[in-house]
C-alpha cells in the first residue's frame, strides 16, 4: 500500500479509537455509576436487597458545622453515615469541605419555624421567619453546595403547613433534591407534599438521643433494628454528641444489620408512600426539642 494511502487512512483510524474510547467510557458509568450524590447508583443496588430477612439502617447525624472536631469523630467511623448539616453555622464551610473531600454523603438540615420560639440558639436564617420562603430556602440550599437532599431542623410549626410545604417541595424538585422527615410533630405534611410534587421522602423511624444516656440512646437503637427487621429497613436519626457517638462506634463494630446511606432508601421507598411510626421524641403538641 503506498504513503499516501496510509496517510488517508489515518484520520479514520483516530476516528475509530476515538468511538471505542467513548463507548467505554460510557459503559464504565452505567457499570459503576457518576460519584454525583453520593453513589446514588451503587447505594440504591444495595438497597434493592433490604427486606426482613436482609434488612438496612440509614444512620442520619444532624446538626453537622457546630462541632468540627466531633465529625472529624464520625467521618472516622467506617460506615456510610448520612450528614445533615446546618447551613449557617460556625463551622458550617468547612465541614460542607471535609465531607465533600471524603466522599461521604450529606444534606441540607433546613431550620423551619418551631411552634416555640424560644428553642432558637445559632439559626441565622429560619424557614417561615426570616423573609419570603423561597428566597430564604434557596440561601439555605446554596450554602450546602453538593447535597444529596434536606431535612428539617425544628419545624413543628412549618412543616404542618400545606402551602408552605408545596412551595418548598417545587423547589426541591427544581433542583432535584430528595426529602426527609425530621417528624417534630405527628401533624407533619412534609411527605404528604413532597410526593404530590413527585419528590422522593422518607420519614424518620427513631431519634436515637432524645435522652443523652447511653442506656437510652441503646434502647433507642434497640427499636431501629426491631423496626427494620419488621420492615425490611429503618431510618434513624442522632446528634453529634459524645455519648451518641460513643455508642455508634460500638455499635458499628457489629452491627447485625446492613447500614447504607440514606440516598439507597429515598431511591427506593422514597415515592412509594412508605409510612412510618415514629417512635422516640416525636413532639405530640406545642413543644420542640431543642436540639431539633
Amino acid at each position: 500500500m503506498s504513503p499516501k494511502r496510509i496517510t488517508s487512512l489515518r484520520p479514520l483510524a483516530y476516528a475509530f479509537w476515538a468511538l471505542l474510547l467513548l463507548l467505554g467510557g460510557v459503559l464504565a458509568w452505567l457499570v459503576f455509576g457518576s460519584d454525583k450524590g453520593g453513589g446514588l447508583d451503587q447505594d440504591s443496588a444495595t438497597a434493592k436487597v433490604c427486606t426482613p430477612g436482609s434488612p438496612c439502617l440509614a444512620l442520619v447525624v444532624d446538626d453537622l458545622g457546630r462541632d468540627f472536631p466531633m465529625l472529624e469523630r464520625l467521618l472516622r467511623l467506617e460506615a456510610p453515615l448520612t450528614f445533615g448539616v446546618l447551613p449557617h453555622a460556625k463551622h458550617t464551610d468547612r465541614a460542607v469541605r471535609t465531607i465533600r473531600q471524603r466522599g461521604r454523603e450529606f444534606i441540607v438540615h433546613l431550620p423551619m419555624r418551631p411552634l416555640d420560639t424560644n428553642t432558637l440558639t445559632d439559626e441565622a436564617l429560619v424557614l417561615g421567619m426570616d423573609g419570603p420562603l423561597e428566597t430564604v430556602l434557596t440561601e439555605c440550599l446554596n450554602r450546602v453546595p453538593g447535597a444529596a437532599g434536606v431535612s428539617n431542623h425544628m419545624g413543628s410549626q412549618l412543616s404542618q403547613q400545606v402551602g408552605a410545604m408545596a412551595r418548598v417541595m417545587r423547589v426541591l424538585k427544581k433542583r432535584k433534591l430528595w426529602a426527609l422527615d425530621s417528624r417534630t410533630t405527628l401533624r407533619s405534611v412534609i411527605c404528604a407534599e413532597a410526593r404530590r410534587a413527585r419528590v422522593p421522602c422518607l420519614e424518620r423511624d427513631v431519634f436515637l438521643d432524645h435522652k443523652p444516656a447511653k442506656a437510652d440512646i441503646r434502647f433507642q437503637l434497640r427499636k431501629a433494628l426491631t423496626r427494620a427487621r419488621q420492615r425490611g429497613w429503618a431510618v434513624a436519626i442522632a446528634h453529634p454528641r459524645p455519648g451518641s457517638v460513643e455508642v455508634l462506634e460500638q455499635f458499628l463494630r457489629n452491627p447485625g444489620v446492613r447500614v447504607v446511606p440514606l440516598s439507597a432508601l429515598v431511591t427506593r421507598e422514597g415515592l412509594s408512600g412508605a409510612s412510618t411510626t415514629p417512635t422516640g421524641g416525636v413532639v405530640k403538641r406545642s413543644g420542640e426539642k431543642r436540639h431539633k
